[in-house]
């Protein structure tokens, strides 16, 4: 038999019926989906850190191993200007809450473990949509 492709799959339409509008049927299916959006803060404490540019280099160090090793969004949210304290946010986005928290906590293991930066307090939210 055949499966008929999730809302989240890639189909070909043609353009009859893709002006016609989504059936009842995909509406339906997008519906039952579940997005799971999960934010992460971490606060970094660089006692050694006497510059912007040597917080700079660190951050940057940070998000690089970060993102090759994880599939989530880094940026720096916070403490702009403050050369020994760093407030980095990150997001991850998933159909499993479970999946999307593990992975954010296996996150700040990870940073904690670089050594690069004191890991100060985190504060993690898990949002369903």
């Amino acid at each position: 038999g055949s499966n008929p492709l999730s809302p989240w799959e890639s189909a070909s339409f043609d353009s009859a019926s893709l002006r016609s509008g989504p059936t009842e049927t995909m509406v339906q299916g997008f519906l039952d989906q579940c997005m799971v959006v999960g934010v992460l803060k971490v606060v970094l404490i660089l006692p050694e850190n006497h510059s912007l540019k040597g917080k700079r280099s660190v951050l940057r160090k940070v998000r690089s191993r970060v993102s090759q090793r994880f599939n989530v969004s880094v940026t720096e949210c916070g403490d702009q200007d403050l050369w020994q304290r760093a407030l980095l946010g990150f997001g991850a986005v998933g159909s499993n809450a479970r999946l999307v928290e593990a992975t954010l906590r296996q996150v700040v293991e990870f940073v904690d473990g670089l050594g690069l930066a004191e890991l100060g307090e985190s504060d993690m939210d898990i949002f369903r949509h």
